[in-house]
């Protein structure tokens, strides 16, 4: 098959779950002897550029950089490359036999108009209600916030009833899905996102490092603020690397300064997933406090490295994380619960040793991408055969 992806940004310009998603399963679906391309986003003073990178065909398209505009700039950010990616769309989309839209990447291509016999499917990440909920309250939001939400959310709906299939990452994805739009629920199938080995041979965990790894974007959906409170209630010796970015960036800086953690935690920013994997290599526990997650890549990410993981007892982390065998589970934005169990397991280095090395094997068992890419394959075979 020919297979477009859509997704505004690649692991080589930004570290997310989403550009993890889509380089891993491109990847194996080459594997499987697909013809892969990816639509992306690129310098808005370039003109579009297509290279090859191990077997897939990247395009990457300019579009404005709505983030350098006042008031609205992460709604502008993301609405400017939807724009660009649906004129491009409207131009190449006969090209291709299936095209798989990641996440809100794509929501203004309208493909009932022209091109209603190629198959659409939309891989779920997240809600945009449900994104806001975790961590903000409508009073609390800033105008940009509030403006996206707003517009976003009309056009999520417009994007799921054009969709011929939807894949939800998580079962608990796929319960919010029913929750939000239940009109969709059964076009929807539940496949995980999935995890590779490293490049590299990882080290057995140094049961003498105190480096504790956060690796996300820097929002407050994260958990970053309750994480630095908690930095404060953790043993002195511990230091906590910060792998992203994000627009909470500045905030979190002023309150590392603020707490006086400018010793104890060190923003590193945006790193490749190769610099990711080495500084998983060098930590000892990784840490995920957010308030909301579908899946949370970046905890098997740890664990397929032999490093046991802390993280939020919700649904979407917890159907990745069996408290006390692969990790250890607090419950969301408890400060002193999120400390005591940091300092638990850097006291308990036999313990931490045990739940890296369960981890490894339980992720390789149940999250292969090899897998994971034959399913999704299946759907698109399915969706194929019924179109005229």
């Amino acid at each position: 098959m020919k297979i477009l992806m859509v997704c505004k940004s690649l692991p080589s310009t930004f570290k997310g779950g989403i550009q993890t998603h889509v380089w891993k399963i491109s990847k194996w679906l080459t594997k499987l002897g697909h013809e892969v391309h990816i639509l992306s986003g690129g310098s808005f003073k370039d003109k579009e550029e297509t290279e090859e990178i191990d077997g897939r065909i990247i395009h990457k398209i300019p579009f404005f950089p709505g983030r350098k505009l006042p008031f609205v700039p992460l709604f502008a950010e993301e609405y400017a490359f939807n724009k660009a990616a649906a004129k491009w769309l409207n131009k190449h989309a006969n090209s291709f036999e299936v095209i798989h839209m990641q996440g809100r990447s794509g929501y203004l291509f309208d493909w009932e108009r022209k091109f209603s016999e190629i198959p659409i499917v939309i891989t779920l990440h997240g809600l945009i209600d449900i994104e806001y909920s975790r961590s903000n309250s409508n009073s609390c939001m800033s105008l940009d916030h509030r403006w996206h939400k707003k517009r976003t959310k009309k056009f999520e709906a417009k994007q799921f009833q054009r969709a011929d299939a939807m894949i939800s990452v998580s079962n608990e994805m796929q319960r919010l899905l029913e929750e939000q739009y239940p009109e969709h629920i059964k076009k929807s199938s539940i496949i995980y996102n999935g995890i590779d080995p490293p490049n590299f041979t990882p080290s057995t965990i140094n049961l003498k490092s105190k480096i504790l790894l956060f690796v996300g974007r820097l929002s407050s959906i994260k958990g970053i603020f309750p994480l630095m409170e908690a930095m404060q209630k953790v043993r002195r010796d511990i230091k906590l690397v910060v792998l992203g970015d994000g627009p909470d960036r500045s905030s979190l800086e002023q309150d590392i300064q603020r707490k006086n953690l400018q010793e104890n935690v060190i923003l590193k920013g945006a790193v490749s997933m190769q610099k990711v994997f080495e500084w998983v290599d060098r930590s000892y526990a990784l840490v995920l406090p957010s308030f909301y997650e579908t899946q949370g890549i970046v905890l098997m990410e740890a664990n397929i490295c032999g490093r046991p993981v802390l993280a939020s007892n919700i649904n979407g982390i917890n159907e990745m994380v069996e408290n006390g065998e692969n990790g250890i589970l607090f419950e969301k934005g408890n400060t002193d619960e999120i400390a005591k169990s940091i300092n638990w397991l850097f006291d308990h280095p036999k313990e931490a040793k045990r739940m890296g090395n369960f981890g490894e094997s339980y992720v390789m068992k149940k999250f292969s991408w090899d897998i994971i890419a034959q399913k999704t394959a299946a759907v698109y075979s399915k969706l194929i055969s019924k179109k005229p």
